[in-house]
């Protein structure tokens, strides 16, 4: 394949990942995934003591909209749906209520300067209110914000202290604690976001609306990297994991998509509705070792995750960055990217065939579709 020919293909594919109608535009995925969460604020509040139900009645549906882009008000409202999924109910003084109570109260404290009719005021968010780095290039459409958390700044930042220890608690890492950043901590974070803009800006300029707050972790960790369903639109990366710049940039983008798929289940299931949790089937991921099984859910994430990895080690290849590695190992990333998402593709499709909805089965094709058009004639071959 000529440099020409390569360019081209990359161009194409990258078009399509950062654009396709139904699983590529970000804007238009970030929208309907934060409209599915506005109206479930709308329905929890009945939930919610008589004086704060009034007061989230009032607000219109863009607000609400708004406010769920806050990474720790979406935490909040979808831990608030998930306990009415399973149990039924949603105790009137859960997290959701708290933030919802601090936020109103801030903005009340604003209404002096907005009489109805005017122009919406700018929302206060979590992010605002615990203090945070902004970081990102212009390139961006988006913020990114490296939280800062501090439990004296409000009962805002409280709240999240409290549901990231509860978390942390269950997990298998009770230790782990946010830090705050450093200043070499932001650096490498900025001159990591630069790197991805240099190298994939088709993607880096929308994968962050998914993932808008980062979070530091205390090296002992178990993890270099990490995202969780618990906590949408946060990215958690540990010290170690900002040695190098590369890393931190592979990192980034491999959280981004996860929390970009995750966007996606919520505007519709890739999966169908009447299936139980214990028919799901299971692939196994030979690169790991044992225990080495994976539910369909996770490879069907690690599969839209390398598909896109793929690309970003044949761009980084073609459009050199200061923080690349060398060719031969670009090249090395692209060939084990590009057989791992082949792998789980041709799995995901075989044993998901009656669990997969039917957009399950046109996100799988997507994607197997993009990975091809970058096969050099190895992704069949090889150790995966």
């Amino acid at each position: 394949m000529t440099v020409l020919t390569e360019e081209t293909q990359l161009g194409s594919v990258l078009c399509s990942f950062a654009e396709h109608d139904e699983f590529g535009y970000s804007p238009s995925i970030v929208s309907r995934a934060l409209a599915v969460l506005a109206s479930g604020v709308q329905s929890l509040s009945g939930y919610l003591d008589p004086p704060l139900q009034d007061r989230v009645s009032r607000l219109p549906l863009d607000w609400l909209c708004i406010l769920e882009r806050d990474p720790v008000v979406r935490s909040a409202t979808e831990q608030a749906l998930s306990d009415e999924a399973h149990a039924g109910t949603v105790a009137p003084d859960c997290a959701l209520s708290e933030l919802l109570t601090e936020i109103l109260d801030s903005l009340a404290r604003r209404s002096d300067q907005h009489s109805t009719g005017e122009a919406m005021p700018q929302l206060p968010t979590v992010a605002a209110m615990t203090g945070t780095w902004r970081i990102g290039p212009p390139a961006i459409s988006d913020a990114v914000h490296v939280l800062s958390p501090n439990m004296e700044d409000s009962p805002v930042s409280s709240t999240f202290w409290r549901m990231f220890r509860e978390f942390i608690h269950d997990s298998e890492h009770p230790e782990d604690e946010l830090l705050s950043p450093a200043p070499k901590h932001v650096d490498v974070l900025q001159t990591a976001l630069n790197t991805l803009c240099e190298v994939v800006p088709e993607l880096a300029s929308g994968v962050f609306a998914h993932a808008p707050t980062l979070c530091i972790v205390t090296d002992d960790c178990t993890f270099k990297s990490m995202s969780h369903r618990q906590f949408p639109g946060t990215i958690f990366l540990s010290e170690r994991s900002l040695d190098s710049v590369w890393t931190t940039a592979d990192a980034l983008l491999h959280e981004a998509l996860h929390h970009k798929l995750l966007d996606l289940h919520l505007i519709s299931s890739m999966v169908r509705a009447e299936v139980a949790g214990d028919d799901f089937p299971m692939v196994v991921s030979p690169w790991n070792a044992p225990p080495n099984e994976w539910i369909l859910g996770r490879a069907l994430f690690a599969f839209h995750v390398y598909a896109h990895l793929t690309a970003f080690a044949a761009c980084a290849r073609v459009r050199r960055s200061d923080s690349s590695p060398s060719v031969s190992e670009l090249a090395q990333m692209q060939s084990v990217a590009g057989r791992r998402a082949h792998y789980l593709g041709s799995r995901v499709v075989e044993v998901g065939e009656p669990v997969l909805s039917p957009r399950g089965h046109r996100l799988c094709q997507w994607l197997m579709h993009q990975t091809m058009a970058l096969d050099d004639g190895s992704f069949a071959l090889g150790p995966i």
